[in-house]
């Protein structure tokens, strides 16, 4: 049996939904400020805010020149971020954010 039907017979999301999930949310408690790590080390919001932006909380993703910044957690997840709608980003609490975010990724 494969990994696919292994998961959709256990009614169980993919390894890589889990991923995404879990790193969303990761950043929503960072740019919020309910992580202990500094939002400004890591993130900027993104200076130009665009008429088709989703929501208002689009982060700038920096450029980088060394590897292990380039492929890390912090870049990875700025366009999955960026890509939210506005109705998830903009949840009042971090309970109803997960909430809509497991609906918005169908898990």
């Amino acid at each position: 049996m494969s990994y696919e039907e292994r998961c959709d017979s256990l009614h169980w999301p993919s390894l890589s939904s889990r991923r995404t999930y879990s790193s969303l949310v990761e950043c929503y408690k960072i740019v919020f400020g309910l992580s202990h790590l500094d939002f400004e080390e890591f993130f900027q919001f993104a200076k130009v805010k665009s008429t088709r932006a989703n929501h208002s909380y689009k982060l700038y993703c920096k450029l980088s020149r060394i590897n292990c910044f380039k492929y890390s957690f912090f870049n990875n997840v700025i366009s999955y971020w960026n890509n939210l709608p506005s109705n998830v980003v903009e949840a009042g609490s971090l309970e109803l954010f997960k909430c809509k975010l497991k609906s918005f990724l169908k898990l």
